[in-house]
């Protein structure tokens, strides 16, 4: 299936109506399953599925390598990742998920079983390779500028170099697909930084925050939930990447002036 397809509507400019055709942006329904066990399932857009449940995977806190998976399979819309040796899930998050506002921190408490881990890492970026690095992911957004319906997420390393890219209809899905891909790549996750179209709640930081990636950035706002977690884990939060001006709202060290 493909990300978008056409269809004919009706438009109205300055009071005229018309026949057109425009490109619509295609969601899904995806299953993540563990080892044939039912994990989450959530809307996504109708590419890089395998990724997703990857990235899924971990960013949740589930798996902590890319050596424990074994084999990945998908049949339709269901993928199933199994796994070299049993991975238990305590009391696994929500059952169904959606691209709506992040939750605040009660979240975190709902996820017992679950321990947060903290981003220890020496790992520094140059305030205008950010800023370079929002830029570039406005360029990728290819599929947002034909609809206006995705966001975007990428990785990069230190000097800017794009190590990974990918849009989806949910700002959380974007960054788990490029998680996965990062992950598919045997990327060091540590030594990149995040970017993201989307705004920055706690349950977009803690994907970060377990697979180790030190530095989060996107041109929109974070919430309390976002930053009160980066706070707790040692990551440092950057938003309203725009232009040439940034708010760094944790961890400042981690950024320098340039």
């Amino acid at each position: 299936m493909k990300n978008t397809r056409k269809m004919k509507i009706t438009r109205i400019k300055d009071g005229i109506s018309s026949d057109a055709e425009d490109e619509v942006i295609v969601d899904t329904f995806l299953t993540v399953s563990l080892n044939g066990k039912h994990v989450a399932s959530f809307i996504c857009s109708p590419s890089l599925e395998e990724e997703a449940a990857v990235g899924y995977l971990f960013s949740a806190g589930i798996l902590n390598s890319i050596y424990q998976v074994k084999k990945v399979t998908k049949k339709e819309y269901n993928v199933d990742v199994q796994t070299m040796e049993f991975i238990s899930i305590p009391n696994p998050p929500e059952n169904v998920i959606t691209s709506a506002c992040g939750t605040p921190e009660e979240w975190l408490k709902l996820r017992k079983g679950f321990k947060l881990p903290r981003v220890e890492s020496n790992f520094t970026v140059r305030s205008t390779i950010i800023t370079s690095a929002i830029r570039q992911l406005n360029e990728l957004s290819e599929i947002f500028r034909r609809t206006g319906g995705t966001h975007a997420a990428a990785l990069f390393e230190s000097e800017g170099h794009l190590m990974c890219s990918a849009e989806d209809v949910s700002r959380h899905i974007a960054i788990d697909k490029v998680i996965g891909k990062g992950l598919k790549s045997k990327t060091n996750l540590k030594n990149s930084f995040l970017v993201s179209t989307g705004r920055l709640a706690s349950d977009m930081v803690v994907k970060a925050v377990y697979t180790g990636i030190p530095v989060v950035a996107s041109l929109a706002a974070p919430f309390s939930s976002g930053i009160q977690l980066a706070e707790a884990t040692g990551t440092t939060l950057v938003g309203f990447v725009r232009g040439n001006r940034m708010n760094i709202y944790t961890y400042p060290e981690r950024v320098t002036i340039s």
